[in-house]
């Protein structure tokens, strides 16, 4: 009955992965499906910021630094209606914007401008 422990174990690591969405839609009906944080970074093309963002997310999530998240990278002028939206109508990019269920209504955290792994993960997960 070895295996029981490790199945538990397994089943919950599975539960606590980060999930990557290819579109806001996307991202947004899992969030609302699962209930974990959803986090959505704004982007832009010729952004060196941005760019760097959209690369060290991945990998820190490969790591395992963003456990129990869905996320999604948009770019501001692929998708500018839902940027706006997202933005408050302003153009600052990169934004990362974390949308969290708190007793059935949602907080909404927006962060303007580069943010390295540290900074990330304290607003993923504030005390």
């Amino acid at each position: 009955m070895a295996w029981k422990p490790f199945l538990i174990f397994f089943l919950g690591v599975a539960t606590l992965r980060a999930e990557y969405h290819a579109t806001y839609t996307e991202a947004l009906k899992a969030h609302q499906k699962t209930q974990k944080p959803l986090i959505v970074l704004v982007s832009a093309k010729n952004c060196a910021p941005c760019n760097r963002m959209k690369s060290e997310i991945p990998k820190n999530i490969r790591l395992g630094l963003y456990q129990g998240v869905e996320y999604c990278v948009i770019l501001y002028d692929n998708q500018t209606a839902v940027s706006k939206a997202l933005l408050g109508g302003r153009k600052i990019c990169p934004t990362t914007v974390i949308f969290r269920l708190k007793g059935g209504r949602y907080a909404i955290t927006r962060a303007t401008g580069y943010k390295n792994y540290r900074e990330l993960f304290r607003l993923f997960f504030p005390r």
